[in-house]
């Protein structure tokens, strides 16, 4: 069976259709087997697919190194035994353990065999809960910044003074603006390879339609819709040089004059056919910004596009509208509130009203 996104384990999945039912059914076995591949794979988005596949990479690793003969279901003395090895030899985060054993689960899924989930197991959610309790670092990291539109627009400049060609330039700062104005996440619209993309998931010209003063992308792949895709909007802002809009005509543009123009190429390419990816932009963000302020954490991350336009709009509690910043982010939840910092904003209401009543008395 062909998981598309799925390399764990290949060699053990087994037979998780019946041939005898195939061979009595009019309909083609082979076809079958095709569209039942084709269905599991989309139930799953690649970035998932990837988690999980690190997480069966990190499995073999540890039987590799304690030297454990594995049988297959895993035994819990097993899962227990690699949660400390995880943690406390390879130094993973207790959340990235949780996340990789759930990608051991779907593996015995994928290969027919019972498993007793970890999340069952009294003694391995204790292993996890006590590493969550004594991590030293068990608080919110607040060096990541949310964009801004001067910080746009000093990353803008410093892009434009490397010594690097029109199209380069110009390939980093239109990723950057819509990034910001979309709040699209950077893995949403960069490839994360810069020569073998998956024709099937990544953003390409084709998939642009421009307007006069707007322009409509199609995303072929996102976090939270895996198969159909999502649409994001981009409107002109005139006679601004952060407009996304002018931007990705501008890239446009000047990639129709280099002759090297393809509607199947990933928007975001250079001269060479090589792509920008979120790893070269997140290393950009962190360079420019770590000289500009002279720190060594990072202050911009690839992220920070993400929280943009929620953080600004949080400035202006009284004008932000839940419904509004879900529908702009295409946010399914109310994790948007970690980029508004909306408790914030009403602990501090309070707060003036504690005062005003303080005051008073």
């Amino acid at each position: 069976m062909n998981i598309k996104y799925c390399t764990f384990p290949r060699h053990k999945i087994g037979n998780l259709l019946d041939p005898a039912e195939c061979l009595n059914s009019s309909i083609d076995c082979d076809e079958i087997v095709t569209k039942f591949s084709e269905l599991v794979n989309c139930s799953l988005s690649k970035a998932t697919w990837s988690k999980y596949n690190s997480g069966w990479n990190s499995f073999k690793n540890f039987l590799d190194e304690v030297k454990i003969v594995c049988e297959w279901p895993v035994s819990i003395e097993t899962i227990r035994t690699y949660i400390v090895w995880a943690i406390t030899v390879k130094g993973l985060k207790p959340s990235t353990v949780r996340t990789y054993l759930q990608g051991l689960r779907i593996a015995h899924i994928l290969t027919n065999k019972n498993f007793i989930c970890f999340s069952k197991d009294s003694l391995s959610s204790m292993l996890l809960t006590g590493a969550e309790n004594s991590c030293p670092n068990n608080f919110t990291n607040f060096s990541r910044k949310s964009m801004t539109i001067d910080s746009l627009l000093i990353f803008g400049h410093c892009i434009s003074q490397l010594s690097w060609s029109e199209i380069s330039k110009q390939v980093v700062w239109t990723a950057a603006c819509i990034a910001f104005f979309s709040s699209a996440r950077m893995g949403e619209i960069l490839p994360n390879n810069r020569s073998n993309w998956d024709p099937f998931t990544t953003l390409i010209w084709k998939y642009v339609d421009f307007g006069k003063e707007d322009i409509v992308i199609f995303l072929p792949s996102t976090k939270t819709s895996k198969t159909k895709g999502e649409i994001i909007d981009l409107f002109l802002c005139k006679n601004e040089i952060w407009c996304p809009v002018q931007a990705l005509k501008k890239l446009f543009r000047l990639k129709l004059n280099s002759g090297n123009f393809n509607e199947n190429d990933p928007i975001f390419t250079f001269e060479n056919n090589l792509a920008l990816t979120p790893s070269i932009m997140n290393n950009l963000l962190k360079e420019i910004f770590s000289n500009i302020f002279n720190e060594d954490f990072i202050i911009f991350s690839n992220h920070s596009f993400r929280a943009a336009i929620p953080g600004l709009i949080a400035n202006y509690p009284d004008k932000s509208f839940t419904k509004d910043i879900m529908e702009w982010g295409r946010w399914k939840g109310n994790s948007y509130e970690l980029y508004t910092r909306t408790v914030a904003c009403k602990r501090k209401s309070l707060f003036e009203k504690i005062l005003m009543i303080i005051k008073n008395s």
